[in-house]
């Protein structure tokens, strides 16, 4: 199943290593925020800011990506 994070960086046509290099932090970095949620409120607000509101992404997406994957297959 795809995060919500990765439905959006995947819509915008974007690899990890674009967005990862965009933030400042390794790809690897990004990869497990983007699986797992695993990071600071400061990286999961800097992520939301890089996609922008038309995103539809808020921390929650970033920070607890599992709730979000729950809801799509109730």
């Amino acid at each position: 199943m795809k995060t919500p994070l990765k439905k959006v960086r995947e819509a915008r046509k974007l690899t990890q290593k674009e967005v990862a290099e965009r933030l400042g932090i390794s790809q690897s970095t990004y990869s497990r925020i983007e699986d797992e949620g695993k990071t600071t409120r400061e990286k999961a607000q800097a992520i939301v800011s890089f996609f922008g509101t038309d995103s539809g992404l808020s921390e929650l997406h970033v920070l607890y990506p599992a709730r979000f994957l729950e809801q799509e297959a109730s």
